[in-house]
């Protein structure tokens, strides 16, 4: 497994479904607390809310970090890379969770003493605070995302009553455009390297493509009936086959039919693997480049 210095297993698949999450959340909180007015608005106005408002948003954290942790794992698998709780992963998490704590631990002071006004406010701005400081040790260009949420929050802060509107775009709307941007930035070129990597060189000739493709699809084939498929000279095709046969992607059978010698091929496990995989790399490289 390869490693990096940096943390860069984070998906921007991740962003766009934690986006949604809060979209969803902010709805299922405008239900909770019975708005009536088509913009949404925070109205805490029994203690019964309140408590169910906290359980709901401890609830949503805990499925958000799940969500992380599972889709970073799962890239860093497809690219090859060991997802560890390394000294880098370490100084990404301290760096990260030490505002988002602070932070939080103020919203519940305020909470506590029944001062709702600014706590969306405060969560927008430590948690850019968050972003900022963790785009140390993975993406740089997260502290753009960062400056919005500081900047949004400062804003949220002289508006009342609206906190909600202003959550639900901060880690709504926010992430899911952020979201898009990496996607299409950093994924889709790291998409089209990872399918670059698995074209295999062995395959790059047109003799050698139409030997794999005709072993492929037939258990076996003799030396003059894959010459004369192919259009191949007997040296032409004595030297690409000598070569696949090398690497283990084919395998030679040589005897005599009466007086004459008779080779046959046949492709290996292996080979049908490579030539499998370096089929789907083409193909997904093509895609990427038409989209």
């Amino acid at each position: 497994m390869e490693k990096s210095t940096r943390f860069v297993s984070f998906s921007g698949l991740s962003s766009i479904v934690i986006g949604i999450y809060a979209c969803i959340a902010a709805i299922i909180a405008y239900s909770i607390l019975g708005n009536t007015t088509p913009v949404p608005r925070l109205d805490v106005d029994t203690p019964a809310k309140l408590q169910l408002l906290i359980v709901f948003a401890s609830l949503l954290i805990i499925v958000c970090i799940v969500t992380v942790i599972l889709m970073c794992r799962h890239k860093a698998h497809q690219n090859n890379q060991s997802l560890l709780f390394d000294f880098n992963t370490k100084r990404l998490l301290w760096n990260f969770f030490l505002p988002l704590v602070v932070g939080g631990i103020l919203c519940i002071s305020l909470i506590w003493q029944s001062h709702y006004g600014l706590t969306s406010s405060i969560m927008l701005i430590f948690y850019g605070v968050a972003l900022i400081s963790a785009s140390n040790y993975t993406f740089s260009n997260t502290r753009y995302l960062g400056y919005a949420e500081i900047a949004l929050g400062l804003a949220d802060s002289f508006v009342e009553n609206y906190a909600l509107l202003f959550w639900v775009v901060g880690f709504g709307l926010f992430h899911i455009v952020y979201g898009i941007f990496f996607h299409l930035k950093y994924e889709k070129k790291e998409q089209m390297k990872l399918n670059l990597e698995d074209i295999n060189k062995a395959f790059e000739s047109k003799a050698r493509l139409g030997i794999m493709s005709v072993l492929l699809v037939n258990e076996s084939i003799d030396f003059v009936s894959l010459k004369n498929l192919l259009e191949l000279t007997d040296g032409n095709l004595a030297s690409h086959t000598r070569n696949l046969e090398e690497l283990g992607y084919i395998r030679s059978y040589k005897q005599f039919i009466g007086r004459k010698p008779n080779t046959t091929f046949s492709v290996t496990p292996e080979g049908k693997e490579a030539f499998k995989k370096h089929l789907n790399a083409l193909e997904n490289f093509l895609k990427n480049q038409l989209e």
